[in-house]
């Protein structure tokens, strides 16, 4: 994906931004997987094992 850009400009500035990109994606998913597990349980406490 980085490097897929009409000039080469485009693809440095991706390859710069990479990293940064990557790292907010990880984090991303990290919360939103902990929110969900975290939701999961509080289901199986109310209802029981599904």
């Amino acid at each position: 994906m980085y490097d897929c850009f009409y000039t080469k400009r485009g693809n440095e500035i991706a390859r710069e931004r990479q990293k940064t990109a990557v790292a907010f994606y990880n984090d991303m998913l990290k919360e939103i997987s902990d929110s969900y597990d975290r939701g999961i349980e509080m289901l199986e406490i109310a209802f029981g094992e599904v």
